[in-house]
């Protein structure tokens, strides 16, 4: 990919991450905030071997680093919830794509760039986040290490959201200047404006979301009024990065599919994880569950499996 075709891309991030105005991206530069945090506490020194990095090769990564397994997860469904919402291809991986377009971003920050928006990285902060080789003929490369992982991501997803802020207000100055340039409105059409305009993004609730399960690991999730989407367990943010395969918090939440509405008992770290994943795949601030003493969990959401899951 030649550095102008990662720009062309980046755009098309932008306007995807503007749809909800970058408010699910801040959520997630919070929690990025808080591993380097927890980064810098436990490894001071940022050349700390033990500090989360990423190796990228033509094909694919490997992440090294990560000084507890809790952490590494932590980490992993956070850099897979920002590839989600950066709306990767069909078919590539959330985290896959998340980390590639950081090392491109990174890559193309050696380039010039005229973009009066943007405040570039000086060369002893990008050293601090890269170790790649240099492009030729405007051809990044595709393989290299970052390193300081969930700083470098943070200041990435900050220079998105910076750019989805700006791609929001020059959105609306664009419009104001086609309104003056159309006239004051006619009662009309100022009529049906009051009526019939209705807000970007539609506040959502649980009540409105139905998941179903077509197999042990994808689903189907669906919003009143949206049309549906199949997802994976590792898209919906329930991998297990050290095995590679759905974590305990989706089995649990498939097996709670089996009777849909009805309470179940289920282990309070599991409970919580539910909680803490689907909060974050949906960005819905209330609890996706609902605990009723002596009886158990269930869902506030339509949860059920299709006709096919057992077939």
């Amino acid at each position: 990919m030649k550095r102008w075709d990662h720009r062309a891309r980046t755009s098309e991030v932008v306007r995807y991450l503007s749809r909800d105005r970058g408010l699910a991206l801040a959520g997630l530069i919070v929690e990025l905030a808080k591993l380097t945090e927890v980064e810098c506490q436990e490894m001071p020194a940022s050349l700390d071997r033990r500090r989360l990095k990423v190796y990228l090769y033509d094909v694919g990564h490997r992440v090294g680093g990560g000084y507890s397994g809790d952490f590494l997860e932590r980490a992993r469904l956070v850099i897979a919830g920002v590839g989600l919402l950066l709306g990767p291809s069909q078919g590539v991986p959330p985290m896959e794509f998340c980390l590639r377009m950081l090392f491109r971003e990174l890559v193309c920050e050696r380039e010039p760039l005229y973009h009066p928006q943007i405040a570039r990285l000086n060369s002893e902060q990008l050293g601090r986040y890269l170790y790649a080789a240099f492009s030729v003929d405007s051809l990044p490369p595709e393989s290299g290490e970052v390193i300081n992982l969930c700083e470098a991501l943070k200041w990435y997803c900050q220079r998105l959201n910076g750019l989805c802020q700006y791609e929001l207000v020059d959105r609306k100055t664009s419009e104001s200047l086609k309104e003056q340039a159309a006239g004051p409105p006619t009662h009309a059409e100022s009529a049906r404006k009051v009526n019939h305009e209705g807000p970007v993004q539609p506040i959502r609730e649980w009540s409105d979301l139905t998941v179903t399960f077509i197999s042990d690991e994808r689903v189907t999730i669906k919003f009143s009024g949206a049309d549906a989407e199949t997802r994976n367990y590792e898209e919906m943010g329930f991998s297990d990065g050290r095995i590679g395969k759905p974590c305990l918090a989706w089995m649990v939440l498939r097996e709670l599919s089996r009777e849909p509405g009805a309470p179940m008992r289920m282990d309070k770290k599991r409970a919580q994880e539910i909680r803490t994943k689907l909060r974050r795949r949906f960005s819905i601030d209330s609890s996706p569950l609902q605990f009723e003493k002596g009886l158990g969990h269930s869902a506030r959401f339509k949860l059920h499996r299709s006709p096919s899951f057992d077939t």
